[in-house]
């Protein structure tokens, strides 16, 4: 006889309802190793009293931060509206006398802080650092300068197209001229061609130089070569910084 027979025949119950019964015992013994599990973790829970009162020290004094950095605001807030009228630069409470050398003393240590460009040394990088000129305007006047041999005025630079607006004031601001630097022609040695290249020499002035260097000689001085080359006053202003009588 097999022993599911003699278990039946003992117990009386059916496959099913043996199969149900051990089903509960099973459920019984899952839901008790459930329950002691969530008892054991429940008791082994971290204490986090300490960390509650961390954070609460940590938002207390967030709390007075923001109000220390308030109450700075406020205070510059109240200096920029009097500053106009309490200024510490010239205290209302100053003589007279004093601001006056206040203001005297700002004037030239500004005056100071302008590095002026020598216009007859510089390249374009330093003219560009000066206000109003870009590349394009600190070319030309390189360029400029070269033809002429050096600048001996500022009324030169508005002989350049795109420069014809600067104010002599604004120039000497921030340039110097060294005549020194000219690079003169040497009227009784130079070609065609060298004195030709000049802004201020046509082929008229040039040819009347030449014809009468062949025929007289050497030219001794500025005013004999306005005699020889009939140049008007304007003419001669402009091209005597450039003659060379050697």
């Amino acid at each position: 006889m097999r022993v599911w027979d003699r278990i039946k025949q003992f117990c009386e119950f059916s496959r099913g309802e043996y199969m149900g019964i051990l089903a509960m015992l099973l459920l019984v013994i899952i839901l008790y190793a459930a329950m002691s599990l969530y008892s054991s973790h429940r008791e082994s829970r971290v204490d986090l009293s300490d960390f509650e009162t961390m954070v609460a020290q940590f938002e207390a004094e967030q709390a007075r931060m923001t109000d220390s950095v308030e109450a700075a605001r406020n205070r510059n807030r109240s200096r920029t509206r009097y500053a106009g009228r309490y200024n510490s630069t010239y205290p209302m409470y100053a003589p007279a006398s004093n601001r006056d050398t206040l203001r005297q003393k700002q004037v030239r240590q500004v005056g100071y802080a302008i590095q002026k460009v020598e216009l007859n040394r510089c390249d374009t990088f330093a003219i560009m650092a000066v206000p109003q000129f870009g590349s394009k305007r600190a070319a030309k006047m390189v360029e400029y300068r070269d033809k002429l041999g050096g600048f001996y005025a500022y009324s030169q630079i508005r002989e350049i197209y795109i420069l014809q607006n600067m104010k002599d004031d604004f120039l000497a601001k921030y340039f110097t001229i060294d005549c020194s630097l000219i690079r003169k022609i040497a009227v009784n040695k130079a070609t065609y061609k060298e004195m030709i290249r000049h802004p201020y020499f046509d082929a008229y002035l040039v040819k009347t130089i030449l014809n009468y260097r062949q025929k007289n000689g050497a030219i001794k001085s500025a005013e004999e070569f306005r005699q020889v080359t009939h140049a008007y006053p304007e003419l001669m202003e402009k091209l005597t910084p450039y003659l060379s009588f050697d």
